[in-house]
Formats: structure tokens, sequence, C-alpha cells
């Protein structure tokens, strides 16, 4: 019987600390997420270019960078690219073999 006092004790005073953390938790899990980037030098070696390579996209605006300090790319930024770049190329290629 002490026992069972004992616990609701602990769990009166525990519970707005739990609500708390439990409402931390599911709050950091729907925020968006900032999107996973990576450098200008990983971004050439993932599209088979060079740094020079990624600068020359990203002036043309095929690409977009991120602002900031240390300037990176997303990796649905690249996906997205990559994708154009392979519709641009049939595209291409359809348009040659119908001539």
């Amino acid at each position: 019987m002490f026992e069972q006092e004992f616990i609701q004790q602990i769990l009166t005073a525990a519970k707005p600390q739990l609500r708390a953390l439990v409402k931390e938790v599911i709050g950091d899990e729907s925020k968006t997420v900032s999107p996973l980037c990576v450098d200008y030098e990983q971004a050439g070696r993932m599209l088979g270019t060079t740094y020079e390579g990624i600068r020359k996209l990203v002036r043309k605006g095929e690409l977009c960078a991120s602002r900031g300090r240390k300037r990176a790319i997303a990796i649905d930024e690249l996906k997205l690219y990559i994708a154009r770049s392979t519709v641009n190329k049939q595209a291409a290629s359809f348009s040659m073999q119908r001539r």
C-alpha cells in the first residue's frame, strides 16, 4: 500500500516534466528539417565535374546554392538538376533522330 502511494506521488510530481518532454520531442520531429547539403567539391564529385564546374552552374542559374558563409548545395537540388539534364538530353537526342 505504501509503495502504491509513493509511486502515485512520484508520478504526480513528474507528470508536468514528462508532458513537456513529450511535447518537445514531438515538436522537434514535426519541424521541417533543413535539407541535407554538400559543399561545392562534393557536389562536383557527385555530378562528375569540379568545384569550378559547380560554380559555373550556379552562376548560370542552373543550380541554386545556399547563401551564407560556407556555400553549399542541397542534395534535392542536385537530384532535380540531374533529372532536368537527362530530360534535356533525351529531348535533344529525340529531335536529332527526327531530322
